[in-house]
């Protein structure tokens, strides 16, 4: 009798499904995914609005940060929330945020802190609008080829 009455309690607290029998949680694993994918979809929307790529590169981030009065942390994740930063770049996210208090030292030394080249530390600035790159990014492309080609004459 006592394991009928397990049963019967052993059921999801927001669909009403039976648990399985391994499950001590409150939820089954759908209901579990679900929240889990709220609660992550909530978080950046909650303290940023939309944010355009064009806004960023005018204002840049600093001008973003003091508007909406938040962390670098959550701006960064809510432009990746917006799509403004491409997902490429989200396995580099605690990059980003600490570029962000990098302000003021040259593309080498921060890339140095970083462990990254100064290369990239120029294109996430440039992304972030924190600047023009330096001249990095702006120089003119190298030539593909040194090789020499003569003209055919037709």
């Amino acid at each position: 009798m006592s394991d009928l009455l397990a049963l019967q309690a052993a059921r999801c607290r927001y669909c009403e499904c039976r648990l399985a029998g391994d499950n001590t949680q409150e939820h089954c694993s759908p209901c579990a995914a679900r929240i889990g994918r709220n609660r992550w979809r909530s978080v950046p929307a909650a303290t940023v609005q939309h944010v355009t790529a064009q806004e960023l590169e005018t204002v840049g981030i600093l001008t973003l940060l003091q508007r909406h009065a938040t962390s670098p942390a959550q701006m960064i994740a809510a432009l990746f929330a917006s799509g403004t930063l491409p997902l490429r770049l989200r396995r580099h996210e605690t990059h980003l945020v600490a570029l962000l208090g990098l302000q003021g030292r040259s593309h080498s030394d921060a890339a140095r802190d970083l462990s990254v080249t100064r290369w990239t530390v120029a294109a996430w600035r440039l992304r972030l609008g924190l600047g023009d790159g330096s001249g990095v990014l702006a120089a003119p492309a190298k030539p593909v080829s040194k090789r020499q080609t003569k003209e055919v004459c037709g």
